[in-house]
């Protein structure tokens, strides 16, 4: 292994460990054999020497931090907290990150003295190391430059933030933001039998998917020649779990020399309906628009004037959209993820059969579904869980119209307080057939202009992280690499 690559198979693995183990400190004087050869044989041995062989070439001083956050961590501290075999997986998955970059211009920097960065001759003494660019201390070299405004810019995204991990390579142009890849790898089985996301289930999910799914996508989008930059979802979000997405974008965009930029998650959803799909149906929302964006973690609606400026007018005061199908699915033991069955079940029921409060119902553009929680369960804990199909099937359609309901009425009341003639719904809630019906409905009646993204931008995907990645580039923002993941991050 080339000293350069084994530098970068260092950086990225420091990355990965951090994603777990964020900020934590060991000794730097740890041996590396003996924690190669307990932990993971001859495998994490080669690792080790690999490191040491970058940190020969990068100094002592690296050799000392990165080895302390890479490999002690990733092994000594993950073997006690969380067992060997994820210790081993924590290793696997920075090396596979570190491969997939394969490091052709790393020491641009050192190959360049009027980048900064001068040769040394045998027996001198190094020279303090100064950051390249202000705005990003962490990059080294400096980033290459973005194609010129009005040339096509082709954006690696990389989403984390929940129980999907998610890559895609986006090209924006002049007529639009191109989806060349989407690959996304869910984890409904592993959190299926709690009922929900298990926070730590899903960072360990995360981690293992993560390499093979940035492989896949860059290889479907045309290869790491044509990546211009790397986004990713910083926030909001599960902070373990968009840890792992991050530091992976990271590390890819340090080994590659490509700028890097942090994604707010609700952002992506919002632009969403700008990315397309060659042959897919599209049309485009006009600025300004009012969205509504509902999950199973977020339920608020906010004003676009453009794709960098949006304002929330108003969110949940307790739980989201998403959760109150969830949970009420769980009362109802109709499994995890339960806004689907839900969904399914009350297409065949009567809304009229049962019917459930619907909060906030004067001029204020708030929600708040955990009355709606309550009902159910005094309604189950009164006449019992539904002893027929069909009476299952009327709960169901009971539930999903005081939900429905509840989201349309506030967002053509925001519109028309807003005085915008457009909405727009956003979000994996918006993947709800009842929810899209009675949208165009009611829009229809009101004389506004509905734009609802196919089904597969409603959930999450990386490729309106990519494409709200490039937004953020083009308007000049770049990223360092000291950038953290934020569990909250309001829009605006």
């Amino acid at each position: 292994m080339g000293a350069a690559t084994a530098f970068g198979a260092a950086f990225a693995t420091a990355f990965a460990a951090g994603a777990f183990f964020a900020g934590a400190r060991f000794a730097p004087d740890a041996d590396a054999l003996v924690a190669g050869t307990f932990f993971d044989g001859a495998f994490f041995v080669a690792g080790s020497a690999a490191f040491f062989a970058g940190a020969a070439f990068a100094g002592a001083a690296f050799a000392g931090a990165a080895f302390a956050g890479a490999f002690f961590v990733a092994g000594f501290a993950a073997v006690f907290v969380e067992g060997a075999d994820f210790a081993r997986g924590v290793f696997r998955s920075a090396i596979t990150i570190a491969c997939l970059c394969v490091p052709r211009n790393l020491w641009h920097a050192r190959a360049h003295p009027a980048n900064g960065a001068q040769h040394r001759t045998p027996g001198a003494r190094r020279k303090p190391r100064t950051p390249q660019n202000d705005a990003s201390p962490m990059f080294l070299p400096t980033p290459r430059p973005l194609p010129l405004e009005g040339a096509s810019l082709t954006v690696l995204g990389v989403e984390s933030s929940c129980d999907e991990t998610a890559a895609s390579v986006v090209c924006v142009d002049a007529a639009g933001a191109w989806v060349r890849s989407d690959v996304v790898a869910t984890q409904v089985a592993e959190h299926a039998p709690y009922g929900g996301v298990v926070p730590e289930i899903a960072a360990r999910a995360h981690l293992r998917a993560v390499g093979p799914v940035i492989e896949r996508a860059v290889r479907d989008g045309g290869g790491w020649g044509a990546i211009d930059a790397v986004a990713a979802t910083a926030g909001p979000g599960l902070i373990g779990a968009l840890l792992v997405g991050l530091q992976a974008a990271k590390a890819v965009a340090w080994a590659r020399g490509l700028p890097f930029v942090g994604v707010n998650h609700l952002a992506g959803h919002l632009l969403a309906p700008f990315t397309r799909v060659e042959g897919e149906a599209f049309t485009a929302p006009a600025f300004p628009f009012v969205g509504l964006l509902a999950s199973g973690g977020h339920t608020a609606i906010y004003r676009c004037d453009d794709a960098s400026t949006m304002r929330e007018l108003g969110a949940t005061r307790d739980d989201a959209a998403g959760e109150a199908f969830d949970k009420v699915a769980k009362m109802l033991g109709l499994g995890y993820p339960g806004g689907p069955v839900v969904d399914r079940l009350a297409a065949r029921g009567d809304a009229d059969a049962v019917t459930f409060p619907q909060a906030l119902r004067g001029r204020s553009v708030e929600f708040s579904f955990s009355g709606l929680k309550t009902a159910v369960a005094t309604h189950l804990g009164k006449h019992g869980p539904p002893a027929t199909e069909q009476a299952l099937c009327d709960l169901c359609a009971g539930v999903q119209r005081a939900i429905v309901e509840t989201l349309v009425r506030k967002l053509l009341l925001a519109a028309r307080l807003e005085g915008v003639p457009r909405v727009v719904l956003g979000g994996g809630v918006a993947a709800n057939r009842g929810l899209r019906a009675h949208a165009a409905a009611e829009c229809a009646r009101a004389g506004v202009t509905l734009v609802v993204p196919p089904l597969r931008a409603c959930t999450d995907n990386a490729a309106m992280i990519a494409y709200a990645g490039a937004v953020a580039l083009r308007a000049g923002r770049l990223d360092g690499l000291d950038l953290d993941a934020r569990a909250s991050w309001p829009v605006g």
